[in-house]
């Protein structure tokens, strides 16, 4: 089992209150869905969800683990998209060959801000 995955399973199922609207969402199958809540509640031996034919609410136990699922998922979003940005930034050296007065009037004046935007960047000018 993949834990996170299932954490997500199990937020959006707490979510939306609905094992087949998670499923239609993700494009699982119902059972599918079912099993990842399944395999939650069997690692961690506890019920986190009672279920009727209508209706599905979290236990307690369910409810504290969904917030803690909750906080711990958007942190690894927020980590996740950090990465991302950190991996997309330019770095290495710029190489700008131009006439001396050009550079001077038109480059020079907007380095300073470029180079704030992007520390990595290194300038031969």
């Amino acid at each position: 089992m993949d834990l996170i995955s299932a954490m997500r399973v199990f937020t959006r199922v707490i979510e939306a209150g609905s094992f087949t609207a998670v499923a239609k969402e993700t494009g699982m199958t119902q059972p599918t869905v079912s099993k990842h809540i399944a395999s939650l509640e069997t690692h961690h031996k506890t019920k986190l969800i009672t279920r009727s034919t209508r209706h599905l609410n979290p236990t307690d136990a369910g409810m504290e683990f969904y917030e803690r699922c909750h906080l711990i998922l958007a942190e690894l979003d927020d980590l996740d998209a950090q990465m991302r940005e950190q991996q997309t930034l330019p770095s290495g050296i710029l190489r700008i060959n131009v006439p001396v007065t050009f550079g001077r009037l038109e480059i020079i004046p907007r380095l300073w801000s470029f180079l704030k935007q992007y520390p990595e960047l290194k300038f031969d000018l």
